[in-house]
């Protein structure tokens, strides 16, 4: 099975990212169920991944989003983000809603009547915010590309405004989020256009290790990160950056794919990681095991495990692209490429399609 390390950073970064979006979702639904947490301890987690998860995700779909947009052009690009993001959303919310319809009070938040489901989609509820906020930055981002081509200062006065539209726009589901995470996207547009073709060695990722470690430091020892809006945009953008700077000289440098699987199939993994975990917490509960650790294991475990058996699933019927899950990787023939990843768009070229070639699960 060749690997080529020059792109599997990127799947990397969403593998590690959306292995701590499980973990974090896992954490705080834990807590809210009532299993008993050390608050100190908790905080900690907490703070830590919730410093990063998301941000990461953010920056790594905005570091190939400029060659996509040029690529694909205004209207493609537009096409492409409704397709890619907003489908998924429809769809994984309702299947989230019917879920909690049929479980009744079981879950942490309770029973919901029909006509929440059906509105489900629409109030952006569980983990969903992220896909429409990551649309509309996108789609706000798109119509900027053309001019920034040659001018890249517009991307920053893009990234001020909306840092600045945070403290004076009423807060919304809408636009809230899209606005807070705007500032992290252009960092990854503005990266990419810094490392470029840059071959990036392994000793690099030491420095870019060091700044992460010490935004954590003030994140957690001082709580820097929720003390207010400024030092949380500016901690999250930082840390967040140097992890992926740091990821990218590693991968680049030995080219090992094992945690770029995990990127690859984050979509999957993404929409589709509450409703068994949910159920993992209550069958352990139900078995009186009351554990946090033990809890904090095996729900991420099943998190993770049970999406990627329902995309193998899937594949087998040829279903992948229905249910929104985005290109079906594992038909035969396929190679996992970062292109094919949820989050974040590759410019097609012969030089950037070697990675990991798949067979489909059936042979």
């Amino acid at each position: 099975m060749p690997i080529s390390g020059r792109l599997l950073w990127a799947d990397a970064v969403k593998g590690m990212a959306i292995v701590l979006v499980v973990f974090g979702h896992v954490l705080r639904g834990d807590r809210e169920a009532g299993l008993p947490h050390s608050e100190q301890w908790f905080n900690t987690l907490d703070s830590a991944v919730y410093l990063v998860h998301i941000p990461m995700f953010f920056v790594v779909s905005g570091y190939f989003f400029e060659r996509s947009v040029l690529r694909d052009g205004l209207l493609g690009s537009l096409k492409k983000r409704a397709i890619v993001l907003l489908y998924p959303l429809l769809v994984w919310s309702y299947i989230t809603a019917t879920f909690r319809l049929a479980a009744g009070s079981v879950t942490n938040r309770g029973a919901i009547t029909p006509w929440e489901v059906l509105t489900y989609p629409f109030v952006l509820s569980d983990v969903y915010w992220f896909l429409w906020a990551l649309f509309v930055i996108q789609t706000v981002v798109s119509f900027v590309v053309p001019f920034a081509k040659r001018r890249p200062a517009t991307y920053l006065t893009l990234a001020a405004v909306a840092f600045g539209l945070q403290f004076i726009a009423p807060p919304s589901v809408y636009i809230s989020s899209a606005l807070h995470h705007l500032p992290n996207f252009i960092a990854g547009i503005l990266l990419a256009r810094w490392l470029g073709e840059k071959q990036l060695r392994l000793f690099m990722a030491f420095p870019a290790l060091l700044i992460f470690a010490l935004c954590e430091f003030l994140n957690i020892s001082f709580n820097f990160g929720y003390a207010d809006l400024t030092q949380k945009t500016v901690l999250e953008l930082l840390a967040a950056v140097s992890l992926i700077v740091a990821i990218q000289c590693i991968y680049r440098s030995t080219a090992r794919g094992q945690m770029a699987w995990l990127g690859a199939l984050s979509m999957p993994i993404f929409v589709a990681h509450v409703i068994p975990a949910a159920a993992a917490r209550i069958v352990l509960m139900k078995l009186g095991i009351e554990f946090s650790a033990v809890h904090l294991v095996i729900e991420t475990a099943v998190g993770v495990l049970v999406p990627i058996l329902l995309y193998v699933a899937l594949s087998r019927m040829n279903m992948v692209k229905i249910a929104g899950l985005g290109p079906d990787l594992f038909r035969t023939g396929q190679r996992l490429v970062p292109e094919q990843a949820a989050f974040a768009d590759v410019e097609k070229s012969e030089n950037q399609t070697s990675t990991l070639r798949v067979r489909h699960p059936a042979g």
